[in-house]
């Protein structure tokens, strides 16, 4: 199963706006941690699940998002929790090209990636 769609609201909203604070980091810096709110997941365009193989249409607002900036690239951590209501028979885990997501049968989420 594929990663696609998953973060669209993490990973495309809340990570393009931090891409410009982040493209004006100076070279010299070490590291810049940036929190965005308003991240989480939802169904990308021609998708009709926030998350692939849970059922949930609607977008999930994430409880926790993180973005580290380094000089050459960007790693990203957002953790939520699936709706009320909703559950999966088994951990999946989700592999995108540059991320991991990691959906737990108590249904925690957990998404780890690079940019």
């Amino acid at each position: 199963m594929r990663a696609r769609g998953m973060a669209r609201l993490g990973s495309i909203v809340g990570i393009a706006v931090a891409v410009v604070v982040g493209g004006a980091l100076p070279a010299s810096a070490a590291a810049v941690v940036e929190r965005p709110e308003g991240c989480g997941w939802a169904p990308g365009p021609g998708e009709s699940e926030s998350i692939p193989g849970t059922g949930v249409t609607e977008p999930i607002t994430a409880t926790f998002c993180q973005i580290v900036f380094l000089e050459t690239k960007a790693n990203y951590l957002i953790r939520g929790q699936l709706p009320a209501g909703y559950s999966v028979d088994r951990t999946l885990v989700l592999r995108g090209e540059h991320s991991i997501t990691v959906v737990t049968r108590s249904g925690q989420i957990t998404e780890k990636g690079t940019f």
